[in-house]
């Protein structure tokens, strides 16, 4: 990326305005076209940005995959539509049924788009697709007008850098390598009270393992990468910044009593532990909120644990564990980090001795190993690159790759491309500076990166772009001046002159003051072209030298002399001086004193037989048995040996907490109402649609999409909750509706990904990602102080795909949920795509069924069985109605199971087959138990997420077998998604909410909504019956009788659909289905229609066009599946 793209991420997402019949705007494709096909960078640019934030879930790359695998790899395959800019632009609008269309964009945005995948995708890969674009081309082409207003574009608000997401967040970060922590409680560390993504310091607890997983500072909380976050697919937040400590993967208490660490947890399919530890080892219990501080709850063995982490000094760093034990008859033993070797324990500096662990150079993470052929080391370390250079052309500066052969992966190169200072790494990505530095004129360049891949450009001595470039050293590659693989990197060409190499990250001020043409000591290798030779000496030591191939001229440069490139010359650098083996070696020096960067600790408070292990570089606190409770502070410090004392400072004028004190409740931090107004519908047609509005704006800049909900016994108030880990209470619902303000207060924060909500004894409880949460106020304030974890069995992988939807309770008070499988990849643990049964204490987890790839939600029914519906996808040949029993395995063979018979007997049939054009990702399905719903009392309803709709699901049991099918029910569509329901005690109405967060056609961030029967009478079908020869339908009023009896008034269609292990199902053998003759039954509701060749099929289409007794028109479609013909 170039200079113009801090300014493109603020034109990318559609303003919806009304559609105005009398408006129009011309759409003018040949200019649009013209501009981008003569090589515009900056519509390129534009173009890659939408790519990469939309484009790239669906259709991948050519290195990595997409997340749907029908979608169109642009640079190997055909295009059915046309592969010219017009046609694509086509595409982009109406979809096709290829994809779902891009109505957000503006059309320079579609063209953008365009633009880049055809220079980037199809000119060179697939060039059978890439259209020329000449006058001729342009000249069949035409200007457009468009119905409606011009489109206008706002700024991409990215919202979760805005949204002040309270005291915690709970979510899946990755702190390290190979190292994730799948069930983070991620705290706050700094004092401020916007929320934890504006601090500067954080801690992530895994309370699957109940350790600190890392402590890390910076100006960026993480790298925001997630469906919730950016709606990256195929990703997981990775934690930014400098990481002061991470630890590994293992628990952070020892098995209590022993001081055995061995993590005892059930091994995934791909070999890695998941889930929490054994509940007699540590258990999770919550957290409490108190003002900005979060006390986490948990126990070891059978002894309790509050702790509380901040600083007890912002400079020097110190980070503070406050912990309150109780009473216990076992030890325990707390693993708080590990070091290169074996630690000491020192007196003297403080007056609790302080213990330390050596660290490995200045990082936590152990060193890269060296390079074999002594090569420098520029993969998963710290180092810096800086020079001058002067240049028009530009080309490689500083490269370590192969020696031979095309650019490769892990290959790196600083060179200057398109005029801006790059730097790339092989099959990794790049940054690109915003100055352009190919101007004939001398600049400093250089660039620092960290051993955890964050890397920053400087022009001039400032910083001018930065990035995350992770990447390893890949075995024979070596380091050379002005060139690189020729295939990627054309030769430098342009005067060089002093460059040089630091085997560390070098700060602003340093950088600063190359540029201004001071020395930085310390650097690892110095070229200065200043002597005339072949032979490039490295003026910092015996390392590294270079040799000249090739005939540079030598030229007055800008710190001595220089050498002048022009594209057919390069310096290639030598790996370390070999050493002379054949000398004495000198005895080691005795040690004077202590030096070097150490992880220290210090235990102040109750601290009576409390000791220390640091045997093989574990940093460990044995805390031992007692009668009564015990509050101490663990200090944690990092940085050289030599400092210890400064560290003893501040452990003497540290005092411990007491946090008891801090689980009683607090003050409310969400202390007034935001009041909106209802919109309650005028209309008088049978069903209206009443809209609860949600606050556009917050004092929080809460996003607000909403995942789930749930009513109070009062009937004027309801829980809701956000995707984002809000709750809230909204209030002025039922009967209130409209008669005032609705007033919505937020009760909660933190939590991870919330999508089920049930009220139970006016208690609210939760489905997250990670846990069964019940929200506890202590106080009576109506806020949040402790957030209960009922339950924490759930097995959690790193994978983007796997939510826990919905949450619904039996008549003994038992939890049901649905846990989603891993999209496109094979599940790794039990849970993976299943209905899961919580007991009402929460101490048991039980498997209902599986099979399932992305359920949406559950269903109780009365006889015990379930619903739970299903998304097209692998094994999943188009979108599923399950009905399920307990048992049942319902088709994904992808999910984790023991079925290998992939046939579809068998599977668990569903109760209906429904195609995406239809009903789009379905949601949860709903009871009508209403005697306020008029005809359709007692039905049952499809509440859709990927329509915005509700569906009318009509059944029928044949055989032992549920079939049946779905209609819209006919009101307004959604402007979002909506995937939870629940009908009102009260009004008896069915409220609805939901929100964009994925795949979906109705892209509004969130909605709450009131579905209400007016009363007017309303004549829609009630049931559907297939028998040998015959289909009938009953409608709940009556019917007139010519068009009911005529064949003319239905249209019946079947077709088939192949369940395989790719990605759904098109549609096969596509027929219509004559109806011979329709009869009008005695009751004037029910039509008996004459079909001689019906039979099973999984998809079937049922239009019909009628009137009412009362001669108003009435039309609707079906879409159902038979599996038996009932004998009459």
């Amino acid at each position: 990326m170039n200079h113009h793209l801090a300014n493109i991420l603020s034109s990318i997402i559609l303003i919806s305005s009304p559609l105005l019949a009398e408006e129009s705007h011309v759409v003018d494709h040949p200019a649009m076209v013209k501009q981008l096909a003569t090589g515009n960078r900056e519509g390129y640019d534009r173009g890659k940005v939408l790519y990469q934030i939309v484009c790239i879930n669906c259709h991948g790359t050519p290195s990595k995959a997409g997340t749907l695998p029908t979608a169109l790899r642009f640079w190997e395959a055909p295009m059915k539509n046309g592969s010219d800019p017009r046609a694509m632009y086509r595409t982009l609008t109406k979809g096709f049924n290829q994809m779902v269309p891009q109505n957000w964009m503006t059309p320079e945005q579609k063209y953008q788009v365009i633009h880049y995948i055809r220079e980037e995708f199809l000119k060179d890969a697939n060039p059978t697709q890439y259209k020329k674009v000449d006058e001729a081309y342009l000249a069949g082409i035409e200007k457009e007008t468009v119905a409606g207003p011009a489109p206008q574009s706002r700024a991409l608000n990215k919202p979760y850098l805005k949204m002040d997401f309270g005291q915690n967040m709970n979510y899946t970060f990755e702190v390290g390598s190979d190292n994730i922590a799948y069930k983070a409680i991620a705290v706050r560390l700094d004092k401020g009270g916007d929320g934890i993504t504006k601090g500067k310091a954080w801690l992530a607890y895994d309370h699957d393992l109940m350790r600190v997983a890392a402590i890390w500072t910076g100006d960026k909380f993480c790298d925001w990468r997630s469906i919730g976050m950016d709606g990256s697919h195929g990703s997981h937040p990775k934690i930014v910044g400098d990481k002061f400590l991470v630890n590994a993967k293992s628990p952070g208490w020892a098995k209590p009593g022993t001081d055995d660490f061995t993590d005892p947890r059930f091994l995934g399919r791909d070999n890695k532990p998941y889930g929490p530890l054994p509940r007699d080892w540590t258990h999770y219990k919550g957290l409490y909120h108190h003002g900005e501080k979060v006390i986490v709850k948990y126990t070891v063995g059978q002894r309790e644990v509050l702790e509380m982490s901040d600083l007890a000094s912002e400079a020097p760093f110190v980070v503070a564990r406050n912990l309150r034990i109780s009473p216990g008859k076992q030890s325990m033993l707390l693993s708080l980090g590990k070091g290169a070797g074996d630690g000491e324990l020192i007196k003297g500096k403080a007056k609790q001795p302080i213990a330390f662990v050596p660290l490995a150079g200045a990082r936590l993470s152990s060193a890269p190993p060296p390079d074999p052929n002594g090569q420098m080391t520029l993969g998963g370390t710290d180092f810096s690159v800086a020079a001058w250079i002067r240049t028009k052309k530009g080309g490689a500066i500083f490269c370590k790759s192969a020696p031979t052969g095309p650019w490769s992966k892990n290959a790196k190169v600083l060179f200057v491309r398109n005029g801006r200072l790059t730097y790339d790494v092989g099959w990794v990505g790049d940054i690109a500076s915003r100055k352009s530095v190919a101007d004939g004129k001398w600049h400093h360049v250089a660039m620092t990166h960290k051993s955890d891949g964050k890397t920053r450009l400087y022009v001039d001595g400032k910083e001018d772009r930065s990035g995350s470039l992770p990447a390893s050293d890949e075995s024979g590659h070596v380091v050379r001046l002005g060139y690189c693989a020729t295939d990627f990197c054309p030769p430098y060409q342009g005067d060089l002159d002093e460059t040089l190499v630091f085997s560390r990250v070098l700060d602003a001020k340093e950088i600063g003051h190359l540029a201004n043409g001071k020395p930085v000591p310390g650097s690892t290798a110095r070229w200065s072209f200043d002597k005339q030779g072949k032979e490039i000496a490295n003026e910092e030591g015996p390392d590294y030298h270079g040799a000249l191939r090739g005939n540079p001229k030598q030229i007055t440069g800008k710190m001595g002399k220089a050498l002048s490139f022009k594209g057919s010359s390069r310096i290639e650098i030598a790996g370390k001086a070999k050493k002379d083996e054949t000398k004495p070696k000198a005895p080691k020096p005795a040690t004077q004193g202590l030096d070097g960067p150490v992880l220290a600790a210090c235990v102040i408070g109750d601290v009576e037989g409390i000791t220390w292990n640091t045997d093989k570089g574990h940093l460990r606190l044995r805390i031992p048995t007692s009668k009564e409770e015990r509050d101490i502070k663990v200090l944690l410090w990092r940085g050289d040996a030599s400092e210890l004392a400064t560290f003893g400072k501040i452990i003497d004028s540290t005092k411990t907490d007491v946090l008891t004190s801090l689980t009683k409740g607090a003050a409310p931090r969400w202390a007034h109402d935001v009041e909106v107004d209802a919109k309650v519908s005028e209309s008088e047609k049978p069903y209206v649609v009443d809209e609860i509005a949600i606050p556009p704006v917050t004092p929080w800049n809460s996003w607000m999409r909403l995942s789930g909900f749930d009513f109070f016994k009062d009937g004027k108030r309801a829980a809701v909750s956000t995707w984002h880990g809000d709750v809230w209470i909204v209030s002025g619902i039922g009967d209130d509706l409209g008669n005032g303000k609705l007033k919505w207060r937020r009760i909660a924060s933190g939590l991870f990904q919330p999508l089920g909500v049930r009220v139970i004894d006016e208690v609210v409880h939760l489905a997250c990602r990670d846990q069964l949460v019940v929200l506890r106020d202590l106080n009576g304030d109506g806020e949040t102080d402790y957030y209960e974890s009922l339950n924490s069995d759930h097995q959690v992988t790193e994978h983007f795909h796997e939510f826990a939807m919905g949450l619904q309770t039996d008549d003994d008070g038992n939890f049901y949920y649905a846990k989603s499988a891993r999209h496109a990849k094979t599940a790794l643990v039990p849970h993976h795509g299943t209905l899961i049964k919580v007991t009402k204490d929460g101490e048991k987890t039980e498997i209902i069924a599986n099979g399932f790839r992305a359920a949406n939600g559950v269903c109780i029914n009365p006889d015990g069985s379930f619903f739970v519906t299903d998304q097209e996808g692998h094994w999943t040949p188009k979108n599923r109605v399950n009905w399920v029993t307990k048992g049942g395995f319902y088709g994904n063979m992808m999910g984790y199971t023991d079925q290998k018979d992939t046939s579809d007997s068998a599977m668990n049939q569903p109760l209906a087959w429904l195609t995406n054009s239809f009903n789009r990702s379905p949601g949860e399905l709903v009871w009508t138990k209403s005697k306020k719903w008029g005809p359709l009392e007692g039905s049952l309803l499809d509440v859709s997420y990927g329509m915005g709709r509700v569906f009318v699901v009509l059944n029928e049991k044949v055989n032992g077998q549920l079939q049946g099918g779905e209609y819209a029910l006919p009101i307004p569509d959604f402007p979002t998604g909506v995937m939870r329901g629940r009908f009102h005690p009260g009004d008896g109405q069915l409220y609805v909410c939901g929100m964009f967060a994925w795949a979906g056609n109705k892209r509004g961030n969130g909605g709450f909504y009131r579905i209400r029967h007016t009363g007017a009478p309303a004549c829609l079908p009630t049931t559907l019956e297939a028998s040998k020869g015959t289909l009938r339908m009953k409608f709940s009023d009556k019917l007139d009788r010519v068009t009911a009896t005529s064949p003319s008034s239905y249209k019946l269609k079947t077709w088939s659909i192949k369940r395989t292990g790719g990605y759904g199902s098109r549609h096969y053998d596509e027929k219509p289905l004559k109806v011979g003759s329709a009869k009008l039954l005695a009751d004037g509701q029910t039509v008996e229609l004459n079909v001689p060749d019906i039979k099973p099929t999984w998809c079937m289409e049922i239009n019909y066009e009628l009137k009412t007794g009362k001669g108003e028109p009435i039309s609707n479609r079906i879409h159902n599946t038979i599996h038996n013909l009932s004998a009459n």
